[in-house]
């Protein structure tokens, strides 16, 4: 899957009594103003994604979601913000074999958002 020129490279937006669920992207090319916007979904998936997107703040922006996996993301060097988790109904979020080091500040948790609720984890 290829995308240029979108406003937002992935939106999946629920509501907070119907959440959007089960939704896999795999190895994807975006070239978007935003990366991914998750909001109010469960049981999100993106695999070998690539997310060129021209705001670079923050490249994943998820918020009151819960068994989100982004599992080899690739973004451009030197983004603001790599992944911003906001509500107190996220959960079990997991960043794995992604290279956090390209951006300036790999996560930022919302006030309302528990430590563990981000699990980042190497190859």
């Amino acid at each position: 899957m290829t995308c240029k020129g979108a406003a937002t490279g992935i939106l999946v937006r629920g509501l907070p009594e119907m959440s959007i669920k089960d939704i896999s992207i795999e190895n994807a090319v975006l070239e978007s103003k935003k990366g991914l916007v998750c909001q109010e979904a469960e049981n999100i998936r993106l695999k070998n994604v690539t997310l060129l997107s021209t705001e670079t703040m923050p490249v994943m922006e998820v918020q009151n979601s819960r068994n989100i996996t982004l599992d080899g993301i690739r973004y451009a060097n030197g983004a603001e913000l790599l992944l911003r988790v906001t509500g107190d109904r996220s959960k079990d979020i997991r960043l794995t074999n992604t290279n956090t080091k390209l951006a300036k500040k790999d996560v930022q948790l919302g006030e309302k958002v528990g430590k563990k609720t981000v699990i980042m984890a190497k190859r």
